[in-house]
């Protein structure tokens, strides 16, 4: 689940919030808390972060890692993914993959040696 996060993103935020009640309650159950105990609390204790911000920081540092790689086929196949991405945007309205937003944010610092 973790490595497919960031291709996730665009998914119902409801989905997204049943996968973080069932990984809230299993830190309930491991960390030993109470049922009462505030959410944030186990957060911070358990130093898990809530799942959006996991999934960002891992396509993040995923994305990262592409672009510090020369000929790297991700990056070609994004370049063409993206241009799919933007047509789709426009006619239905349709949100984009965190790795595609990343790219058409972050695309112009490629390397070209």
């Amino acid at each position: 689940m973790e490595n497919d996060g960031s291709l996730m993103s665009p998914c119902l935020e409801k989905c997204i919030d049943k996968l973080q009640k069932i990984q809230n309650q299993a830190l309930i159950t491991v960390m030993g808390y109470r049922a009462s105990t505030p959410i944030n609390v186990i957060i911070v204790e358990s130093k898990i972060p809530y799942l959006t911000i996991r999934f960002k920081k891992l396509g993040y540092k995923y994305m990262w890692k592409c672009f510090s790689q020369l000929n790297n086929t991700l990056l070609n196949n994004l370049e063409l993914i993206t241009e799919v991405a933007d047509n789709f945007i426009n006619e239905i309205n349709f949100e984009k993959s965190l790795v595609v937003e990343f790219f058409s944010k972050y695309g112009f610092c490629k390397i070209q040696l």
